[in-house]
């Protein structure tokens, strides 16, 4: 996941597998530019809430979940890191 990140460029589309879990702790890279890299689940969007919507644990299958390892947050971000959009994500 961190590759991906690290790759993508305004515009990209990192797509995580629903129901996979991904362990670690993750750094959303600085970018220039300011277009919207989107993270978000490969269920389609009629698995997933609407905008405005709660979600549910019966929305968990769908979700790809990003899981921390130890006692640093799962994500964090570069200094001036903006424009991540993040779609049907659990995270914990």
């Amino acid at each position: 996941f961190q590759a991906a990140l690290n790759a993508a460029v305004p515009g990209d589309t990192i797509t995580l597998a629903a129901g996979a879990t991904y362990s670690g702790t993750f750094t959303l890279p600085l970018k220039s530019g300011s277009g919207w890299i989107v993270i978000r689940s490969s269920a389609p969007d009629s698995q997933l809430p609407a905008v405005g919507q709660r979600v549910t644990p019966a929305f968990a299958p769908a979700m790809p979940k990003l899981v921390a390892t130890g006692v640093a947050p799962v994500l964090t971000t570069a200094a001036g890191a903006h424009h991540y959009r993040l779609v049907g994500l659990e995270i914990a």
